[in-house]
């Protein structure tokens, strides 16, 4: 072979191929954390994310905004910088350079609570992989001639441990310990979890690590932040708590602990994106499950129908699906026969018998699967400023089960009326009315209620509806059908409209409630419509498959983060 492609062939190997197969920082630290601890958090590419938002058109948009103007005043800034020109002086990083240089790469917390009946016994191992291994020493190095110049620092000690060396440090409040191997810092009080990180780095690189496995099956080994929680570090204690229990809390610890031996895994991860997005995902084996809990999984990850019956201008909606016979069953389980009956009697009691049917045999098998609630401004030419709203479940039309909870809302808004005049209160009426064929049935009295407000209900296209009022009711199925079904939506942009164009009414309301001058409630209303000139959106979303669930909040700014 040529001496060229000799020389290019050991150039590649010597520089080329071990960057290729180098592990990413965050698994530089992972190989570090025993499989066995209760929770993880893992932070990664901080810098990148860091300088990405920093270039962003919604930071652009901020420091141009009052709230920076503000800010760069607040005393809040004052004491940042007074920190970071101290922390300059004594370690030669300041805030911003800590970030950077020593966390921007990847930096894990992990820990371990303490063994059941013991106290004083928990772990926690930090660690941390700088941007080299000069930045990593140089820090050390100046922390420790800083605090022991302090008197913090009493003594350094090197130990060693399979012919590696650590440092045990002695401060005025304890020991800690902590291990250096070019860019990677393990740092812990326990110098036994210490040790553990220390004979895992001596070991090969087997691949994937447990903490990196689970991560990566719960989707989150990519997230900017992600804190895993591993439910087999607390099988003990919670048998234990078992054992302790007596009457109606053992009931509830021995289900309780059937259902969390089911869940393999769980994890927050936060990513960054053109938005924010803070995801729950849990794993199970589901099969492991009682009948009823299976049943109420099914039904809760289909999207519901409601999203396009809510009207397009909703301030807030929330809207999902449940087996109600199926979550009745789930409570039994962490009940006592006694306490459940109790219950039963009482549903029985208040809705079975003003409706005339059973209610656990009849009623409960036709409510739902839909259920949702939606709040939106007041309508047009509405004397009151306050927000109003619907909550609507359907009712499957089954053996006049409709006709039956209607008649059991109609005895208690008949109640009400003859409370309010029991009681010497202003007269409430119950009074009807009809919109487009539907009977619409509302409370009515001057002075009973604020301003706008008639508490409605009716029976819609085969739902059940409560509403604020009959034209609340009206705007029920106004909506456009949609391909797009979260859990809950919340509109920034609509709630700034509202608070807009309400605003002469709802100072005076504010400064009565708050006990404030109205010049102040002003104030505060005004800097709620200047944050929310920055929120486009927040939604609440799930997604399922075959054993994991995921709950996803999305916030959606108006300019992008990214």
């Amino acid at each position: 072979m040529p001496l060229t492609r000799l020389a290019l062939l050991a150039f590649f190997v010597a520089t080329i191929a071990p960057t290729a197969v180098r592990a990413a920082p965050r698994d530089e630290l992972l190989r570090l954390v025993p499989d066995d601890v209760a929770f993880c958090l893992v932070v990664q590419d901080l810098r990148e994310h860091g300088r990405a938002l920093a270039a962003s058109p919604f930071v652009e948009s901020f420091r141009k905004s009052p709230f920076f103007a503000a800010l760069k005043d607040s005393e809040e800034l004052r004491k940042l910088t007074h920190l970071d020109a101290e922390l300059r002086k004594q370690i030669g990083l300041d805030t911003a350079g800590i970030a950077d240089k020593l966390l921007g790469d990847a930096f894990v917390l992990a820990f371990r609570p303490n063994p059941p009946g013991k106290t004083g016994e928990d772990q926690g191992l930090f660690l941390l992989r700088a941007q080299n291994a000069q930045v990593l020493a140089e820090f050390i190095e100046r922390l420790n001639r800083a605090q022991k110049e302090s008197g913090d620092l009493k003594e350094l000690e090197e130990r060693r441990h399979e012919g590696v060396a650590y440092l045990r440090r002695v401060e005025r409040n304890g020991a800690n310990y902590y291990y250096v191997n070019g860019p990677v810092l393990a740092f812990s009080s326990q110098e036994a979890l210490l040790r553990r990180a220390v004979e895992r780095d001596r070991k090969e690189n087997g691949g994937e690590t447990g903490v990196t496995r689970q991560l990566r099956l719960l989707g989150a080994d990519r997230a900017l932040a992600a804190l895993w929680i591993n439910p087999r570090a607390f099988d003990a204690e919670m048998e234990r708590n078992l054992e302790k229990a007596e009457g109606s809390d053992k009931v509830v610890q021995r289900a309780l602990l059937r259902y969390w031996k089911a869940l393999d895994g769980a994890a927050l991860a936060l990513r960054l994106e053109k938005d924010a997005r803070l995801t729950l995902t849990l794993r199970a084996r589901t099969d492991d499950l009682p009948p009823a809990a299976r049943q109420l999984l099914a039904e809760a990850a289909r999207p519901s129908e409601l999203w396009g019956r809510f009207p397009d201008d909703a301030l807030l909606a929330v809207a999902g699906r449940f087996d109600a016979a199926a979550l009745l069953e789930v409570l039994a389980e962490f009940q006592t026969r006694e306490a459940h009956a109790i219950l039963a009697e009482s549903l029985e009691r208040s809705l079975g018998v003003p409706s005339g049917k059973e209610f656990v045999r009849e009623l409960l098998p036709a409510l739902g699967p839909d259920v949702g609630l939606c709040v939106m401004g007041p309508p047009a030419g509405e004397k009151g400023p306050l927000p109003h709203g619907f909550v609507a479940v359907r009712v499957r039309s089954e053996e006049g089960a409709g006709e039956g909870l209607l008649a059991a809302v109609d005895f208690y808004a008949r109640l009400a009326v003859l409370a309010s005049r029991s009681q010497g209160k202003a007269a409430v009426a119950l009074k009807s009315m009809r919109q487009d064929k539907v009977e619409v049935k509302y409370l009515s009295g001057e002075g009973a209620f604020p301003p706008g407000m008639q508490p409605a209900y009716a029976l819609k296209d085969g739902y059940l509806l409560f509403a604020s009022s009959p034209e609340a009711l009206r705007r029920f199925g106004t909506g456009k059908p949609s391909a797009d079904a979260p859990l809950l939506r919340f509109s920034a942009k609509a709630l700034h409209r509202y608070l807009t164009e309400h605003r002469d009414g709802l100072v005076p309301l504010m400064a009565e409630k708050n006990t404030l001058p109205r010049d102040e409630a002003a104030r505060r209303l005004d800097g709620l419509r200047a944050g929310l000139n920055f929120l486009e959106r927040i939604e609440l979303s799930q997604s399922s498959e075959a054993g994991q669930v995921s709950l996803t909040l999305r916030v959606q700014t108006m300019l992008p983060l990214k």
